[in-house]
């Protein structure tokens, strides 16, 4: 079993995977679906689907409480049919990562930005990406109070 990380590292860290393992406890839902609408803005251009971006638009709408679980249920109904209909490649991966935005359950969201990493060529690249972009949604989980 690894330490856990500290504030030197959550910084440094490249990588979203230990950063969601030190807050995903702490992270409110609606920054944890944030996030993972930000992942999916990253590839917008491989949502080549209209459903599968206004899942992402929906699920960053719900997460701002501009729209209800209903509304949402039925953007995740849309992007299902959208994901079922994608051929295996990336957009496949692409339209999978928008139908998690819109999950109901907080412990699947994290599966919309591993499906964002299997559908980009430079993995490294978009891990970095990603770390930078919880950073910037958690800030510090360090300093107590921190808004």
């Amino acid at each position: 079993m690894s330490m856990p990380m500290n504030e030197s590292e959550w910084f440094s860290c490249a990588n979203p995977e230990p950063m969601l393992q030190l807050v995903r406890h702490a992270l409110p839902e609606s920054e944890l679906r944030l996030f993972v609408c930000g992942c999916c803005r990253r590839i917008w251009h491989l949502l080549v689907d209209q459903r599968s971006r206004s899942a992402v638009e929906s699920a960053e709408a719900f997460a701002r409480g501009e729209i209800g679980e209903r509304e949402l249920q039925v953007a995740k109904e849309s992007a299902y049919a959208a994901y079922c209909e994608r051929s295996q490649n990336a957009y496949d991966h692409a339209a999978g990562a928008a139908f998690f935005c819109t999950n109901a359950k907080k412990t699947m969201l994290p599966a919309a930005a591993n499906l964002v990493l299997a559908a980009v060529e430079n993995k490294d690249e978009e891990r970095a990406a990603q770390a930078d972009l919880l950073r910037d949604i958690v800030g510090n989980p360090f300093q107590i109070g921190d808004p």
